[in-house]
C-alpha cells in the first residue's frame, strides 16, 4: 500500500480499516463456531490483540526498528501517532494490554474469573484513549483530523461498556470483613507498606508535577525579560553609517563592492524575515518595513534596513 497512491486516501484508509477489524472478527466467530464462548468480551480480547500487533509496529517503525509497514498510515491515516505520547502509548498496547488480552482470552477458554484483571484492563485502555483523544482535539494536529481519527473512539467505548459488564459480576475474592478492615485502617502506615508505596509515588507524581509547572514558569519570564532587554530596531543616522563605513573600511580592509554586498543583503533579511515569521504575525501587531537611502561618503550609496521605529525623522 505505500505504492498505490490510490489506497492511500484519508477515507479509503479509514474504509480499509474498517473492513479488517470485520474480517478478523468474523475469522474469529468463524472458528468458535463449534464451541462458541459464553462471554462476549472473548470476541473483543480477541480482536484488540490483534490491533496491539499494529500499535507495536507502528512504535517499532517510528523508533527506526521496522520499515514499511506503516508509512502510509502514518503521513495519510493517523500522523498524530508519532507524537511522544502515541509512541509510548502504542508500546503499552502492543506489549501489556496485548499480555493481559490473552491472560483474560486463557482464563475464559479455562471458565475462570478475570474481573480484577478485566477492570484494570478497562481503566488502563480508557485513560489511555481519553487522554489521547482530547490531545488530538486540542492539540496542533485538531485542525487537520484525518476520517481515520474517529477509529479510536471504538477503543474508548468498548472498554467502557466491558467495565459496565464486569462491574455487574461478583468479585474474585471475598468482601473483608468489617472488623477486619477497621484493625487494617488503624494501623499506623509504616506497617502498611502497600498503602505506603501508593503515598510515595503519590507525593512524587505531585513533586514532578509542581516542578514542571515552576520551570515552565520560569523558562517563560526569562524569554519575557530577554524580549524586553532587546534593542529595538531604528534608523541610522547620516553620521553613524559613515563611522561603520569609515571603521569597515580602514581597520577590516573591506571593499566598496563588498559592503555593497552586506547592506544588500541586511536589506533582504530586514524585509523577508519578518514577513516569514508566523510567530512575529501571531504576538505582535504588523510593522510599517520600507528602505530608505543613505549616502555615503566616496562614489557609492547603499540601502539601509529600516524597521519599526516609524515615527524616527528620516536622515
Amino acid at each position: 500500500m505505500n505504492t498505490i497512491p490510490e489506497l492511500q486516501e484519508p477515507y479509503v484508509i479509514l474504509g480499509i480499516g474498517v473492513a479488517v477489524l470485520v474480517i478478523v472478527f468474523l475469522f474469529y466467530f468463524l472458528i468458535t463456531r463449534g464451541n462458541p464462548p459464553k462471554d462476549a468480551l472473548f470476541f473483543v480480547f480477541a480482536e484488540f490483540s490483534f490491533t496491539c500487533v499494529i500499535d507495536l509496529t507502528s512504535a517499532l517503525e517510528y523508533d527506526g526498528i521496522l520499515s514499511g509497514f506503516m508509512e502510509f498510515y502514518q503521513k495519510t491515516g493517523e500522523p498524530y501517532l508519532g507524537t511522544a505520547y502515541a509512541i509510548m502509548m502504542c508500546y503499552w498496547d502492543g506489549i501489556a494490554h496485548f499480555i493481559m488480552y490473552l491472560v483474560m482470552i486463557s482464563r475464559i477458554t479455562d471458565r475462570k474469573a478475570y474481573r480484577t484483571l478485566g477492570l484494570f484492563w478497562a481503566g488502563s485502555l480508557c485513560a489511555n484513549m481519553s487522554v489521547f483523544i482530547a490531545g488530538i482535539v486540542a492539540g496542533k494536529y485538531g485542525s487537520e483530523i484525518r476520517p481515520a481519527f474517529w477509529l479510536n473512539f471504538l477503543f474508548l467505548l468498548v472498554p467502557v461498556w466491558g467495565a459496565v459488564t464486569l462491574f455487574t459480576r461478583p468479585k474474585d475474592r471475598p468482601l473483608i470483613g468489617g472488623y477486619n478492615a477497621q484493625h487494617a485502617q488503624s494501623m499506623k502506615l509504616i506497617w502498611r507498606p502497600l498503602d505506603l508505596i501508593l503515598v510515595l509515588f503519590l507525593l512524587a507524581a505531585m513533586a514532578f508535577t509542581i516542578l514542571r509547572g515552576l520551570m515552565d514558569k520560569m523558562n517563560h519570564s526569562s524569554a519575557e525579560a530577554e524580549a524586553e532587554t532587546i534593542e529595538p530596531l531604528r534608523y541610522l543616522s547620516k553620521g553613524e553609517a559613515a563611522a561603520i563605513e569609515t571603521e569597515l573600511l580602514r581597520d577590516y580592509r573591506f571593499g566598496q563592492q563588498q559592503l555593497i554586498e552586506i547592506w544588500g543583503q541586511a536589506c533582504a533579511l530586514a524585509i523577508t524575515k519578518p514577513l516569514l515569521d508566523s510567530r512575529l504575525a501571531l504576538h505582535h501587531q504588523p510593522q510599517q518595513h520600507s528602505l530608505t537611502r543613505q549616502t555615503w561618503p566616496g562614489r557609492c550609496g547603499s540601502l539601509l534596513p529600516t524597521a519599526a521605529s516609524s515615527t524616527l525623522p528620516r536622515t
